[in-house]
Order: structure tokens, then sequence, then C-alpha cells
């Protein structure tokens, strides 16, 4: 009996999914470009991306950017010995935590999403 031949599937689009990821970790990396640019290059549209990072992230938002990044590689399938899902994930979780501490020392500096992490911890534990 032969073997059987399993054609690769394809998504609605016509694409492979590699295709699909690649595309998806590009604009993952390409976002994430513009925001560790947008700390650094003064523009009317980079203005913007740093702006809502520092709205929703306060000053760990050039972290999240650089986080955002290494997802992005995950995600395109580069395979280097520090872009792994743990890696990522403790990244993300430690991101978390640093900006819900911040929100203890001031909540001007842990944006939006650091506050709501400190104001769950804090009516957790008293």
């Amino acid at each position: 009996m032969g073997k059987r031949r399993y054609r690769k599937r394809k998504t609605s689009m016509g694409m492979s999914k590699r295709t699909v990821s690649n595309i998806t970790g590009l604009c993952f990396v390409l976002g994430g470009l513009l925001g560790v640019a947008s700390f650094f290059v003064q523009s009317d549209v980079l203005s913007l991306f740093s702006e809502s990072y520092g709205t929703l992230f306060g000053w760990t938002g050039i972290v999240f950017a650089l986080l955002t990044i290494f997802f992005g590689l995950y995600v395109a399938g580069l395979r280097y010995k520090f872009i792994k899902p743990y890696f990522i994930l403790g990244s993300a979780i430690f991101l978390l935590s640093l900006s819900a501490l911040t929100g203890f020392v001031a909540e001007s500096y842990a944006g939006i999403i650091g506050s709501i992490f400190w104001q769950t911890t804090a009516s957790v534990l008293t």
C-alpha cells in the first residue's frame, strides 16, 4: 500500500499558513520598530505612537515595544536562542508586574494598564 500524500492546507485567500505567519510577524516587528522609533524621533506620526504607548503602559512602553519586536520575530518563524515562548511570556508578565509596581509609587507614571493592575492587586491584598 502506498503512502498517502497530503496537500498543504491553504487559507481562504490561497496563501499557505507559513506565508500568513510571516506577514503577521512582519506586521508585529514593524509595529514594534515604530514604537521604539517614536521614543527617540520627534515626528507628527510617531508622536501618536509615543502618546499611545505612554498612555497605556507609562514609562514601560519602550519595553513593550521591544517585546512586540521579539514576538513578531517568533511568529515569523525566526529561531534565535533567546526568542522562545517562555522568554516572551516571562517578559510580558515581568512587564505587567513592573508596571503595577510603578502604580504603587506613582499612578501617573504607570499608565492605564499599570494602574488597573495595581488597583486589582491592592483590592485583593486588602
